[in-house]
């Protein structure tokens, strides 16, 4: 599961960059879920950026990559990202 969305990155437009979600972790309390969100230009080539998001988790909303991606969709910045 990945994300496509057009996006900038240091200036420069980058069409279709490849979202993805890796390493979920789920708290201690089972409310929240952390994970990173790394950005290349397409599935083959390295990640060119990456961050840290949080969002909340619910053990009756399916796994973690599932809630994850949710998550994102629901952002402004990822208004009109696409599944692929």
């Amino acid at each position: 599961m990945a994300l496509l969305i057009d996006t900038t990155h240091k200036g420069i437009p980058v069409k279709d960059a490849y979202v993805t979600v890796v390493m979920p972790t789920v708290s201690l309390d089972k409310s929240l879920i952390s994970f990173g969100v790394w950005y290349s230009a397409d599935r083959e080539h390295e990640h060119f950026h990456a961050d840290t998001r949080e969002a909340p988790y619910s053990l009756a909303h399916g796994d973690p990559f599932e809630q994850a991606y949710k998550h994102l969709k629901a952002l402004p910045e990822f208004e009109g990202a696409t599944d692929c």
